[in-house]
């Protein structure tokens, strides 16, 4: 009886030492996540660039911008350093009308919506966003929302809002994206070559007139 009864505890223990370690293999595995910025140890993905990030950001920024709108006139959205211009762009492409990116003498009036941070772990996201308010005295502020989303495999949807007192989320500096400029070709260089070389003949022929 003892005998049974020990191999018997001596399984469940087995199995329970068993199911830990796959347990812990589970939650140390290669999961897709995003933080931007980047944290002093940076994970997968480093900016915004990437499809998930893009979806993310859309969605949230298309949540807060309804309910919150700047107004009838142009706003600008205010995306993590290192976002490229195209990526604006699909991100513009799918919010309510009026939005840009920021350009260099930017109206400092311009209603902004500044990207804080963008976290993302498998189907679950969070977005801080600081958005511009105007209070029914006038007094215009810029407020701080979280917005908490879901999905991955599937079409993301936002399920809760977090507000914060104003100042809780740091306001980031107005980032300005700047695309890359393009390598001149060999044949734009050779042809500048060659009306080089021919202004410099024509300078010898007229110096040696004059002589």
């Amino acid at each position: 009886m003892n005998r049974t009864h020990n191999s018997t505890v001596g399984r469940v223990l087995i199995a329970g030492a068993v199911g830990m370690v796959g347990f812990s293999m589970a939650m140390s595995g290669c999961v897709s996540y995003t933080n931007v910025p980047v944290p002093a140890s940076a994970p997968a993905f480093k900016n915004a660039n990437h499809s998930q990030p893009i979806l993310v950001l859309t969605r949230a920024l298309e949540a807060v911008i309804n309910e919150h709108p700047a107004g009838d006139g142009a706003y600008a959205i205010n995306l993590p350093m290192g976002t490229a211009p195209e990526t604006f762009e699909k991100i513009i492409a799918n919010l309510p009308e009026g939005a840009t990116m920021p350009i260099e003498g930017m109206d400092a009036d311009m209603p902004t919506y500044h990207i804080g941070r963008v976290w993302i772990r498998a189907s679950d996201a969070k977005v801080d966003v600081i958005y511009p308010f105007t209070g029914m005295d006038g007094v215009s502020s810029e407020q701080n929302v979280t917005i908490w989303l879901s999905g991955g495999v599937r079409s993301w949807r936002v399920h809760r809002r977090q507000y914060w007192a104003a100042g809780t989320i740091p306001t980031p500096p107005v980032y300005v994206p700047i695309a890359e400029e393009e390598e001149p070709t060999g044949e734009v260089i050779e042809q500048t070559v060659e009306e080089s070389s021919e202004d410099q003949n024509d300078e010898s022929s007229q110096s040696a007139q004059d002589e």
